[in-house]
């Protein structure tokens, strides 16, 4: 469904900001940065759960129906759940009028339980599904529901407000207002929460101020989202100083090229100190001799971010942790293979298993020999996305040590 953005907030001399609700602003920035980085600690959570608890396609799929059928349950008791997400977040950052009689506003004279009711469900409802479903086994983004979660707080804080402020109308704080009893935008505060809960969450700050001045050409409003967004990014730079991406990509033990990269390589230190300084040694490293182990013998290994390879007492592949781990289980389910069997990481061979489509080869991997500069290694590291460098004795392939990247 297509947004209007003429439809969604508009902003006029009626609905103007208020110089004191700069402090209403950044609370509501800060709040939302704290839901938004606990938003990611859940999700990530529930992601290390999932890994380690429905690792089979059978309890995958009985996660997909659950999640189904608790949707359509919550779906059908909660009138939040009625509109598409592009819908709710245009029903959150429209304004409330006389004539209006939407989910959203409400036309009591005294202060909105059923409104302030609805929106605390909504939130709570929004934030639990989309923490645990993002991640799982149905295809689904974050964009929209960041919007949506953020937006309802913001709504919520909006509403508070505005009944504060209808009770103290004749307040000299009010005098300003050019329309009665309408001081108070709350549409105004779901658009700066929205911005705020996805800026905590994406860890983004300028491009989330951009998206919601395109989403709503408020332009009068660009100063309440800033501050907002500022608040959320401030909070999740002390706290995690990660996006949810970033998070993702660590628990899949998957390497990325981190945004304080040329921060770290103008350390003066790595131009003068060695690999062979920094380098976990060989005699710490967890490494599988090709030929001499049975599967039985490899699952008992303890678990590391991944194995070199030796074959003949030289560095032959490495294999990492999660892919090695998925083929076990997925043996251990056929039961066609004794966990008996001696496992080879080459071509197959008669009385072996072999596991060579797990092998990164020794062609494909970055070895280094142990006078090379830190410098130099963590270039490497950085310009072709590596988790980790091999450092070898000179003129051999003898494995010396390996380092990883979240060791420099």
């Amino acid at each position: 469904m297509e947004m209007d953005i003429d439809d969604m907030f508009t902003v006029s001399l009626k609905n103007n900001w208020l110089s004191y609700e700069t402090v209403p602003y950044m609370f509501l920035g800060l709040l939302c940065g704290v839901l938004g980085i606990f938003f990611c600690k859940l999700n990530i959570y529930f992601a290390t759960f999932r890994q380690q608890r429905l690792d089979n396609d059978k309890l995958k799929i009985v996660e997909v129906v659950s999640i189904a059928l608790a949707g359509a349950v919550v779906g059908h008791l909660s009138s939040y759940s009625m509109f598409s997400l592009p819908k709710m977040l245009q029903q959150l950052f429209n304004s409330c009028t006389q004539e209006s009689d939407g989910l959203l506003c409400s036309q009591d004279s005294g202060f909105p339980w059923k409104l302030v009711g609805t929106l605390v469900a909504g939130i709570v409802q929004s934030f639990f599904f989309s923490a645990y479903s993002y991640g799982c086994n149905v295809p689904g983004g974050l964009l929209l529901p960041s919007l949506v979660i953020g937006g309802s707080v913001g709504r919520l804080v909006g509403v508070l407000l505005e009944a504060v402020q209808n009770q103290l109308i004749t307040s000299a704080l009010h005098l300003q207002c050019l329309n009665e009893k309408k001081c108070i935008s709350v549409a105004s505060y779901a658009v700066v929460g929205a911005g705020s809960f996805a800026a905590a969450v994406f860890k983004m700050n300028i491009t989330m101020v951009v998206i919601l001045f395109e989403l709503t050409g408020a332009v009068t409003y660009m100063i309440p989202i800033m501050l907002g967004v500022f608040c959320a990014r401030f909070l999740n730079d002390m706290i995690v100083d990660q996006s949810i991406y970033e998070m993702w990509l660590q628990i899949s033990s998957l390497p990325y090229v981190a945004p304080n990269i040329e921060d770290r390589l103008s350390n003066p230190d790595y131009a003068v100190k060695t690999c062979a300084s920094v380098m976990m040694p060989a005699e710490e490293i967890h490494v599988f001799e090709d030929g001499t182990l049975t599967l039985a013998d490899i699952e008992r290994a303890q678990e590391v971010k991944g194995y070199p390879v030796l074959r003949d007492g030289e560095l032959y592949g490495y294999v990492t942790n999660y892919s090695l781990r998925k083929e076990l289980a997925v043996l251990k389910e056929q039961g066609v293979v004794s966990f008996d069997t001696v496992v080879t990481f080459g071509q197959t061979q008669s009385g072996y298993h072999s596991l060579e489509h797990l092998v990164t080869k020794l062609n494909l991997l970055q070895v280094v020999n142990g006078d090379t500069k830190l410098l130099t290694a963590c270039q490497i590291m950085d310009q072709l996305i590596l988790d980790c460098i091999f450092v070898c004795y000179p003129g051999s392939y003898k494995l010396q040590g390996i380092i990883y990247r979240e060791m420099v």
